[in-house]
């Protein structure tokens, strides 16, 4: 019987934090067709998203599922190990809500597209933060990411200001939209995401037998 108990536990921890994750990935496309309706540069990897949609002539989403692809092969010989059913259901998730939201959010005026923008940087590190918190898997990017900390020593936000940049130089080429919204993600959505995850981590309710594996460096 307390095997049972036990296994169930288990089960229902697993869902838990499969559930937190999947809430990250539907952020994540919130955020997406934010800064698409918002016309004032996005992220460093929509900005990428972008410029290999009109490169590759296909929709944003489906470059979205290649593009993670692309990191889950990277991540499988960077770390292996972070690897796991969160990295499946996030990417899974967004594509899902950007192909729900896209045709539903439209900026109609110059205080729009700005709330627009402003809203999506805080989204996108929460729906990051969720993914890191839930602890099932990171999402794609993630994935490469925390394996490189691990790899070079190096502290979060570095890691990602080295890919966030690359990704940014890679966009600008392929004529992906950039802005000042670009340029701020660059700088701040690493210390952003710190700041999220430190928060959820003291949100009682949210705790429910979670256990981060890796901390985030400051």
């Amino acid at each position: 019987m307390k095997k049972n108990r036990r296994e169930t536990g288990h089960q229902s921890s697993f869902f838990y934090r499969c559930s937190l994750c999947a809430a990250g990935g539907m952020l994540m496309g919130v955020a997406a067709v934010l800064f698409l309706a918002g016309g004032n540069g996005a992220d460093s990897m929509n900005t990428l998203l972008q410029g290999m949609s009109q490169a590759l002539q296909l929709s944003v989403d489906a470059c979205n599922n290649l593009l993670s692809f692309t990191f889950v092969l990277a991540a499988f010989f960077i770390d292996r190990k972070q690897i796991h059913a969160g990295t499946i259901i996030f990417p899974v998730v967004t594509t899902i809500s950007i192909r729900i939201l896209t045709p539903l959010i439209h900026a109609d005026t110059l205080l729009h597209r700005v709330l627009f923008c402003m809203a999506g940087i805080g989204i996108i590190a929460m729906s990051i933060a969720l993914s890191i918190y839930a602890d099932c898997g990171k999402n794609p990017y993630d994935c490469v990411t925390f394996g490189l900390m691990k790899r070079t020593g190096l502290s979060y936000p570095v890691i990602r200001w080295i890919l966030d940049g690359g990704m940014l130089v890679s966009g600008m080429i392929l004529h992906g939209t950039y802005g000042v919204v670009t340029i701020i993600n660059l700088l701040v959505l690493g210390r952003l995401i710190t700041a999220a995850l430190s928060l959820l981590k003291r949100l009682k309710w949210l705790r429910r037998t979670m256990n981060i594996e890796e901390e985030i460096l400051l």
